[in-house]
């Protein structure tokens, strides 16, 4: 593979010296000092060798891919030698036509060899009509006379349509013959509005020639051939104003075409659908916006030196070969070649338009620079098009796409251009002003400047992300072909790299289970780190100049490698705290939001994800439920410090409570856990006891409705400020609160569901003093060069409490570990905070949930451990949190 695509580095360079080769040579030529068209012919030859021996080397050697060699080789005999003995063509001109024509032979003959056959015979052909054409022209003055033959003969070839093809009843058809009028009618109409406009400016004159415009460009639009109803118009607009020489008509054309847009809009539906397919192409990819979607596609994956050819898959696009070809040079040459190529037309339309400057006479001139508009507009229109920069209006692009009247048509423009310009005339000055022609050069330059500024941009910004979409049929063959990065964690340990084995790209994960729900796997689609930085693994964030560095250091394709915030020692410590228990457990640094441990259980092997996926996904277990951001459960006994803080915030800290054991709220028992009875408790003892009647008591006097905006602003029933996929807490009341449902409520059950993610972020919040810093997983993308290409920084998010209940808040927290349910966290080199709580479940035990951090004066760390099915938090869930303060804070 790699052979080829260090061809598109000589394809480029190739094309590149030929057009500076172009410019110097038209510019000899202009001031009659000649100049050899050598170096031209030999970068000719060798670009056609390259580009079809590349694709005989691939597809091997047939018949047809003989044939189509040998016509295109009469081809370019004829553009580049006959051109010079022809008195009124131009040879610069005519080889950079070849140069195009060659592109679209290549192009044709890697996508359709028996179009790009077709294409040079019918180039042949047009070449042939167009030295007649050009013999006739250049001899016979009469032309500029007949003014209403050309009305009738463009309105008549207009009204002879019988076929509909895309959607556009533009051709006619006769058995096996069929042609499309409408390109034939592009050369008529300029002979017609130059006839009109002949002479000195009329405005009844100027109006007739309007109003037929108008009836013609109505018929293309009722014929739904918007692309050539737009180049019509263009046409008209220019000779206008070239023939009135008054600003203001430019603007008023400007508003009926604006108004005429617009009643279009109202009026067709395939108005509207090519509007919202450039709008949106995403929203309607399945249908209208299909083609650009993939043609967008096309480029994101050839990127800036392309895949190569035969080597990527243009196939894919709808009438590729018509409409879409540019894409395919984009995908296999890539977008610098196509951006050269874009130059390459302007380079064209300026030449021609110097040479309608050299004539004389106005008629002359005025077909001329027509014809040249309507050229310059159809490359604009169908490149502007195909990369998304206005909408889609299905012209051919000239010379290089498959169109076989267009292709006869435009030979035949160009060859007309030629003949008048040169035509001698026995006028001594000017009858036109030929500023207005070094206006349209200036248009022209602006508009494909344009075209590649914005697929500059696109590669620049978009592509990343585009070719890695979903969405992009090609991306089995990216991956395929792209050793996928690496993933670390932040002391630089490989958690999951790839290698060759034999052909094949196999993944590995060394840790196997330890890290599965976080890193995910990428084996039978994918989760984890795997899918939300698929985009960074599989794309080597490479400069143009890299990326032709690594091409030549002989090394395939490689991704660029993820380094993650996890800390192995902690990780490796939360993983085994948990053993072969249900539960998830989360560590994060509050001050920064780097979450430094993510545990899920049960897990899964990822390196044997491929033979045990069916099984996986069978079981009921959720094995393949990351429980840390996924998992929804009651809070329990967590949940009390929102209680705690809305009653405190109505009442005030005094509180004064029996505790027996157990009391009745409503028509219910509610009882502490292990029917423990506390006794006489204030509001910091019932939260370190975790004294349920006392809280339910607290929950009769406050307003749940109040407590339900609390809850709102710590981001229950709200996306937390967390980048990948993750379900949203809940916290719910209907209209009328029954006691039952208070107690349920303030308690942490009832209908409230939380996840350890969104726990662990309310409880960093306290120990952050009341901020909320945005968690990250990844902290750094790295090219396989070793170069940081992105930096996570921490981000501060949302302030969910203020300074007084954070205050107040981390003070009843420490008392939960230094007098209740949290003494097992008691440590001589720190002092930690937290929550503990007991969460029933309808399917079982009750789940052990500890929330808290350490120390408590300068918190580093903060701990979500939830314990499934297990009974005390004290037992289960603490042990975890003191032998992961433990490490952090003191063995790390």
């Amino acid at each position: 593979m790699e052979e080829f695509i260090n061809l598109n580095y000589v394809m480029v360079l190739l094309l590149f010296f030929f057009m500076i080769h172009i410019l110097v040579k038209y510019r000899l030529s202009s001031s009659n000092n000649g100049g050899s068209l050598v170096i031209s012919k030999v970068i000719l030859i060798a670009m056609a060798i390259i580009g079809h021996g590349t694709i005989i080397a691939n597809v091997g050697y047939t018949e047809t891919g003989y044939r189509i060699v040998a016509f295109n080789a009469m081809v370019l005999f004829c553009f580049m030698l006959i051109s010079h003995y022809i008195h009124f063509l131009e040879p610069v001109i005519w080889h950079i036509i070849a140069m195009l024509h060659l592109i679209g032979s290549i192009m044709l003959h890697r996508l359709s060899p028996e179009l790009a056959l077709k294409h040079n015979i019918l180039a042949l052909l047009g070449f042939a009509l167009m030295l007649l054409v050009g013999f006739i022209v250049n001899k016979i003055a009469f032309f500029s006379k007949m003014t209403y033959l050309y009305m009738a003969v463009a309105i008549g070839l207009l009204l002879i349509v019988n076929s509909t093809t895309y959607g556009a009843t533009n051709w006619f058809s006769y058995g096996n013959f069929s042609f499309q009028p409408s390109e034939f009618v592009k050369i008529v109409f300029a002979f017609y509005l130059a006839s009109a406009f002949k002479k000195e400016y009329e405005f009844i004159q100027l109006l007739i020639g309007s109003v037929v415009s108008a009836v013609i460009v109505l018929i293309l639009v009722y014929q739904r051939d918007l692309g050539s109803a737009l180049l019509f118009f263009s046409l008209y607009m220019v000779l206008s104003y070239m023939y009135s020489r008054k600003r203001w008509m430019s603007f008023a054309q400007l508003g009926a075409f604006s108004v005429g847009a617009y009643l279009s809009y109202t009026l067709f539906a395939h108005v509207r659908t090519r509007i919202y397919a450039w709008q949106d192409p995403w929203a309607y990819i399945d249908n209208e916006g299909y083609q650009v979607t993939q043609g967008l596609f096309a480029f994101a994956s050839g990127k800036w030196m392309g895949t190569g050819l035969t080597l990527g898959q243009p196939t894919k696009i709808p009438v590729v070969t018509t409409d879409f070809i540019y894409a395919a040079i984009g995908e296999e040459f890539g977008s610098i070649f196509a951006i050269l190529l874009i130059f390459l037309y302007l380079i064209l339309i300026i030449t021609l338009l110097s040479q309608c400057q050299k004539t004389y006479s106005l008629f002359n001139a005025y077909v001329g620079v027509g014809l040249v508009v309507m050229f310059g507009f159809q490359g604009f229109l169908i490149i502007g098009g195909v990369i998304k920069l206005i909408p889609l209006t299905g012209v051919t692009l000239p010379f290089v796409s498959y169109g076989g009247t267009s292709l006869i048509a435009t030979i035949l423009s160009i060859g007309i251009i030629e003949a008048i310009t040169k035509a001698k005339h026995h006028l001594k000055e000017r009858e036109y002003r030929a500023h207005t022609i070094v206006t349209i050069k200036g248009i022209m330059f602006f508009l494909y400047s344009a075209l590649a500024i914005y697929l500059m941009y696109f590669l620049i910004f978009n592509s990343d992300q585009l070719q890695l979409n979903t969405y992009n049929s090609r991306l089995d063959q990216i991956e395929e072909n792209i050793l996928r990065g690496s993933i670390y964690d932040s002391t630089g340990r490989t958690l999951a790299y790839s290698s060759y084995d034999g052909d094949e790209i196999v993944r590995y994960y060394p840790f196997a289970a330890m890290y599965a729900h976080a890193i995910g796997y990428s084996q039978i689609g994918k989760t984890g780190i795997e899918a939300n930085h698929n985009v960074d693994l599989l794309n080597p964030h490479f400069s143009f100049l890299e990326q032709f560095k690594w091409t030549l250091s002989g090394q395939g394709d490689k991704g660029s490698d993820v380094y993650i915030s996890l800390d192995h020692g902690l990780q490796e410590i939360a993983y085994e705290a948990l053993g072969d228990r249900k539960g998830a457990i989360l560590a994060m640094e509050p001050s920064t939001g780097r979450i430094l441990a993510m545990v899920s259980k049960p897990d899964y092997n990822p390196n044997t994800i491929l033979s045990e996926y069916e099984e996986l996904i069978q079981s009921d277990e959720g094995v393949l439920l990351n429980r840390t951001t996924q998992g929804l459960y009651p809070p329990g006994s967590t949940f009390k410090i929102l209680t705690l803080l809305e009653y405190i915030h109505e009442n005030g800290e005094e509180f004064n409570y029996f505790c027996k054991g157990r009391d009745i709220f409503g028509n219910k028992f509610f009882s502490c856990y292990g029917d423990t009875a506390h006794g006489r408790v204030n509001a910091k003892d019932a939260l370190a006891q975790s004294c349920n009647t006392a809280f339910a008591t607290m929950g009769e006097s406050i307003d749940m409705r109040k407590l339900e905006a609390l809850a709102n602003s710590v981001l229950f029933n709200k996306e937390l400020p967390y980048d990948y996929y993750h379900q949203t807490s809940s916290f719910l009341l209907p209209e009328t609160v029954s006691p039952e449902l208070r107690a349920e409520t303030v308690i942490g059950q009832g209908e409230t569901l939380i996840t350890p993610l969104h726990n662990m972020l309310v409880f960093s919040a306290i120990a952050n003093g009341g901020v909320l810093m945005k968690p990250y997983l990844v902290e750094e993308i790295r090219n396989p060069y070793g170069d940081q290409v992105k930096k996570m920084l921490p981000t501060i998010g949302e302030t969910i409490f203020d300074s007084e209940d954070t205050a107040m808040l981390k003070e009843y927290l420490l008392a939960v570990v230094e007098e209740g349910t949290g003494k097992g966290l008691i440590s001589e080199q720190y002092t930690a905070a937290g929550k503990t709580g007991a969460a029933e479940n309808p399917f079982g035990d009750t789940h052990a949930w500890f929330v808290g951090f350490a120390p408590y004066d300068n918190p580093q760390i903060v701990v979500s451990i939830i314990v499934e099915n297990a009974g005390s938090s004290s037992s289960n869930s603490v042990p975890i949190a003191k032998d992961l303060f433990d490490y952090y804070l003191n063995d790390k």
